[in-house]
Parts: structure tokens; C-alpha cells; sequence
């Protein structure tokens, strides 16, 4: 399991990226580049919240993540 710091410095990486495809492939239409801005900013119950606005399973993931 990757630790804060490495979840912290792999978001700032990708929001770098030259190429990003996640917003526009992404099945559900989550606005990851946000999401990813707020993992960034270390704010990850907003970063939950944009991920899960789209995601029809979101009250599982809530359950799953508080487990």
C-alpha cells in the first residue's frame, strides 16, 4: 500500500501530464484532473466527493473506504 507522501507526489506528476486522457475516457465522466488537483492540495474528502459525484456506486465506495 502506497503511503500519503507517494499518493501526494504521484498526483502533482499527473497533473504535469503532457497527454491527459482521464477526464475524456473515463466511463463516468469524473473530472479526475480536479480530483487530482485536490489529492494534490492533500484535501481527500473533496477529492472523494468530485470522484463519486458520477459514480453510480458511490454509497459502496463510501462504505468500503470507512471499513
Amino acid at each position: 500500500m502506497k503511503d500519503i507522501e507517494e499518493i501526494v507526489s504521484q498526483a502533482g506528476e499527473c497533473l504535469n501530464c503532457n497527454n491527459p486522457k482521464c477526464k475524456s475516457k473515463c466511463p463516468l465522466e469524473n473530472n479526475i484532473p480536479q480530483m487530482i488537483e485536490k489529492v494534490k492540495e492533500r484535501d481527500f474528502e473533496e477529492a472523494f466527493n468530485i470522484n463519486t459525484k458520477t459514480n453510480p456506486l458511490r454509497s459502496n465506495l463510501w462504505f468500503s473506504l470507512s471499513s
